[in-house]
């Protein structure tokens, strides 16, 4: 996985409801919203499966001290 896609593509029932909750939740727009899901969402996979994504997490800070030096 050389590159991580960050867009999605969504039908506008979904946008709409997710809109309604995100502002029933007390976010100003759609997209805080949608990023407090995603996040739970990873630190729960995490949570669950820590080898899985231990490898991923080493590389990652691997790689940012790289780019610090």
């Amino acid at each position: 996985m050389k590159t991580l896609r960050k867009n999605i593509d969504l039908d506008n029932e979904t946008i709409a409801i997710l809109q309604i909750e995100a502002t029933l939740k007390g976010y100003g727009s759609l997209k805080p919203f949608i990023e407090s899901l995603i996040n739970d969402f990873a630190k729960k996979c995490k949570k669950n499966r820590p080898t899985v994504y231990k490898q991923i997490a080493e590389q990652k800070v691997h790689a940012s001290k790289k780019k610090l030096q």
